[in-house]
């Protein structure tokens, strides 16, 4: 049971960010099913292939998400294609492999990753 509710949940977050361009996010789920205190931490490629490191809130991801997808932005679905889980006590540790397309009838993705999320219940 709670894998199947774990999976669902993380459906629920990329939900939140994927839809058509210009398309409204239902950003105020993010503070719905997260801890005030939450930060998402976005790893990006910089010159020479240097890894940076951001640590944000909800309102600053919203913020970089936005800003990373302006004008002209195609649509984005991102999805979960597996995830893994492990559990001790009270924080169950997910790590979930996901896949990116400007389409959801897109035969290939363009992206491919793994979200490291941590849940506490």
């Amino acid at each position: 049971m709670v894998d199947v509710e774990i999976s669902n949940l993380i459906d629920r977050l990329y939900d939140i960010i994927s839809g058509r361009k210009g398309e409204p996010r239902k950003w105020w789920l993010f503070d719905e099913i997260s801890h005030p205190q939450n930060r998402m931490c976005v790893i990006t490629k910089k010159d020479r292939g240097v890894n940076n490191i951001e640590f944000l809130s909800n309102s600053e991801f919203i913020e970089h998400y936005i800003t990373s997808f302006d004008d002209p932005a195609p649509d984005f679905y991102e999805y979960q294609v597996d995830f893994e889980m492990v559990k001790c006590g009270s924080v169950i540790h997910v790590l979930s492999t996901y896949e990116s397309k400007y389409k959801p009838e897109d035969d290939k993705p363009f992206k491919k990753g793994v979200n490291s999320i941590q849940i506490m219940f």
